[in-house]
């Protein structure tokens, strides 16, 4: 998602992942994409990432600890910030998406989910 959004829109792009293996491996389609200048992966967790200048942001972690993440991080992100989810069945959270959109991927049917945060 980071390459394509990179390539396509020319955005800065951080990533965030705890499993170090998966950090590394990223890191690499960075470079043999050439995008190291506008794509920082990061290991860490992000409930406890600074995510004060995001404006978009991508989770795709389980669908059992989504609902935990978006309680956790929605207080501290500025207004108009949009997160998507991208899972390949239905979820539920305390936060009702502001949009539901089907995707069709190569083999797949998966399911967009889209919050946009409000003023407070």
């Amino acid at each position: 998602v980071l390459l394509r959004a990179a390539k396509l829109h020319s955005c800065q792009c951080i990533g965030i992942e705890r499993n170090r293996p998966l950090v590394e491996q990223a890191r690499d389609l960075v470079i043999k994409a050439g995008l190291e200048s506008k794509i920082n992966i990061i290991e860490g967790d992000i409930e406890e990432a600074d995510l004060d200048k995001a404006s978009v942001i991508f989770l795709f972690l389980p669908p059992k600890i989504l609902n935990r993440v978006l309680n956790d991080i929605r207080p501290r992100l500025q207004p108009g910030t949009r997160i998507v989810a991208h899972e390949q069945l239905p979820i539920r959270t305390d936060w009702a998406a502001d949009l539901v959109e089907p995707v069709l991927a190569e083999n797949a049917l998966t399911i967009a989910y889209v919050w946009k945060v409000q003023g407070s």
